[in-house]
């Protein structure tokens, strides 16, 4: 026989509470005991075991029937796993019988099929990306898994939940960022019209200072008309210190 199809899976079956057979056509199979059952309705391959029977109807079809009705909602897969062995032994000089050599091969086929329908399924690099040897590292529960810092390895990265609550912590920090530049043109405002002030403070400053200095200088002239006498109306008049609170006792008259 040839192997001319290249399938190495069948499926999904889905369960709806009354269908037991399900039936499948174009995978190569010689014997039932390379064939696993997975239920997949989790997202995780779970191989069952027990429960069903599984018939060869040709080299390529057949069916699995289930002792009870699958659930509606579960999924199914049949996946055929080859034993990577080989066990004629050919001797020397002896009969071959072509029929076990071509059945030899057509495991051979298939074993290569198998191998190669895990590997369409695993995770890949471009072909022009160059990398090769990348390692995985063990698996933690509810981590992520991401390229480490040298981009040689598969690391566990942050939870879930983290990832999960990423796009509000993004959002929460840029509230902060526009508050704290808000802050700051209010700082920037504040220190803008303290700077005012403290002009106006100095303008006043000066005011006052000159004011101080002109009242000294009254004081000052002032002081020097201290003990001056008046001859008035024949009498003379101590004014005493103008500086302070000083009262004259009667007309002084014309000054001019």
């Amino acid at each position: 026989m040839t192997v001319s199809n290249s399938a190495s899976t069948k499926g999904p079956f889905l369960g709806n509470g009354a269908t037991t057979v399900f039936s499948w056509t174009g995978m190569r199979v010689v014997d039932e005991s390379h064939l696993s059952v997975l239920e997949t309705s989790t997202g995780s391959d779970v191989e069952v075991t027990d429960g069903f029977s599984i018939d060869l109807l040709t080299d390529s079809s057949g069916e699995i029937t289930f002792d009870t009705a699958p659930a509606d909602g579960l999924i199914y897969y049949i996946s055929r796993d080859v034993p990577n062995t080989q066990e004629t032994d050919y001797s020397n000089q002896g009969a071959v019988p072509p029929a076990q050599v071509e059945e030899d091969l057509d495991l051979l086929a298939m074993q290569v099929q198998d191998i190669a329908g895990s590997a369409d399924r695993n995770v890949k690099t471009s072909i022009s990306s160059g990398l090769t040897g990348i390692l995985l590292t063990e698996i933690e529960a509810g981590k992520v898994l991401i390229a480490d810092d040298d981009g040689t390895s598969i690391v566990a990265g942050p939870t879930a939940y983290y990832l999960e609550m990423a796009p509000t912590y993004v959002a929460e920090a840029q509230a902060a960022q526009a508050a704290a530049e808000e802050a700051v043109k209010d700082a920037e405002q504040s220190a803008e019209d303290a700077e005012d002030e403290a002009k106006t403070a100095k303008t006043y400053a000066a005011i006052a200072t000159s004011t101080l200095a002109s009242a000294q200088a009254v004081q000052e002239q002032l002081t020097e008309w201290t003990q001056v006498s008046f001859a008035l109306n024949g009498g003379a008049y101590d004014l005493g210190d103008l500086s302070g609170d000083t009262y004259f006792p009667t007309d002084l008259g014309d000054l001019s």
